[in-house]
């Protein structure tokens, strides 16, 4: 079914990285492992870095990209999860993948909750933006990684790339749906390493 939706190409994922200078990665199905729908990491000992992602960012960084991590973690605004527990877990993250060499240039995170209809808030571009104007990017020169339809949705308004990541959640089929809706058919891989390792030949 999947083949059916997605194209999963070497030579076109390659026209994507080509002279780009900043890829912005999605967190949670991207990076570590997902928690089921309606659910949250909330702890260090729950986020669990997903195979292949410390290389994969570290191959990035050697080819001279940016990586910047954009995610919503609404739990933050509902009080499941403590601003002092989201550092804890971006410090790990930064830890283990600065063992492979790697670096994540800056982590931005909306808080807020999807009622609230936050401006930075994917669907929405308002981190994006303010990535852009901080390291003085252009669109045409960031690819954006993510797992889910508001992610491509955020991108797409920035007017950035973008790859899909076709990460195991109980969110896939739904994901997939939204974009047969609007007929898009994004580059896509299993994996954020298998993304990446295109560039790299």
């Amino acid at each position: 079914m999947l083949a059916k939706v997605f194209k999963d190409f070497y030579t076109p994922v390659y026209m994507v990285f080509n002279k780009i200078k900043a890829v912005i990665l999605d967190r949670d199905g991207v990076i570590n492992k997902k928690a089921k729908k309606q659910e949250y990491i909330l702890s260090k000992n729950q986020f669990v870095i997903l195979p292949g992602v410390k290389k994969a960012i570290a191959k990035l960084n050697s080819k001279g990209i940016l990586v910047f991590i954009v995610t919503n973690q609404q739990a933050i605004g509902k009080k499941l999860l403590t601003k002092e527990e989201f550092h804890k877990m971006n410090s790990y993250l930064n830890i283990e993948i600065s063992s492979f060499g790697g670096k994540i240039k800056k982590i931005y995170c909306c808080p807020h909750l999807k009622e609230e209809n936050c401006p930075y808030r994917k669907p929405s571009s308002g981190m994006i933006f303010e990535l852009m104007k901080e390291f003085n990017l252009k669109p045409n020169e960031i690819v954006f990684i993510g797992d889910s339809f508001s992610d491509y949705q955020s991108s797409a308004s920035a007017g950035c790339k973008f790859v899909f990541i076709k990460s195991e959640s109980d969110e896939l089929e739904e994901n997939i749906n939204k974009f047969k809706e609007i007929n898009a058919n994004p580059i896509a891989f299993d994996t954020l390493y298998q993304a990446v390792r295109c560039i790299s030949n």
